[in-house]
Order: C-alpha cells, then sequence, then structure tokens
C-alpha cells in the first residue's frame, strides 16, 4: 500500500486501543503496537495534525496530499 491507501477499517485494527483525543505520537506508538507498518508509522508521525479524535481524522489526515515544499530560494 502507498501513502494514503490506508481504509478507516485497517486504521481501526492498528489503533483499536487508542483513546481519543489522542496525540499523533500516541496514535503512532499505538500502531505500532499493533503490528502497523512502519510506513504507516512513519505517516501518522508526519501528520500535518497534531491531535486527532477519531480514526476517520486519522483516515482523512493520511490521505491529504503531503503540503508542496516551499520555495527558499
Amino acid at each position: 500500500m502507498g501513502q494514503g491507501e490506508y481504509s478507516v477499517s485497517t486504521l481501526q485494527r492498528y489503533l483499536k486501543d487508542t483513546d481519543y483525543p489522542a496525540s499523533k505520537e500516541e496514535v503512532a506508538s499505538n500502531a505500532q503496537g499493533n503490528g502497523a507498518t512502519q510506513d504507516l508509522v512513519d505517516q501518522i508521525r508526519n501528520a500535518d495534525i497534531e491531535r486527532f479524535d477519531s480514526v476517520e481524522e486519522v483516515a482523512q489526515a493520511l490521505s491529504s496530499p503531503p503540503p508542496a515544499p516551499m520555495d527558499v530560494g
């Protein structure tokens, strides 16, 4: 699976013990503890949002395209 291709049902399996609202580090740690791939854990840690209110919000954050790099030239 590539970036942003995680279904809510897949995320629910990896985030089954998460109490929302939860920080992205809590969400990432729970996902890792429940056998999520390192790619998914990294995507959660790199999300633009700092706190998630639901698994659906996690899915939405992962499906959003990453922000364009800023031109510092």
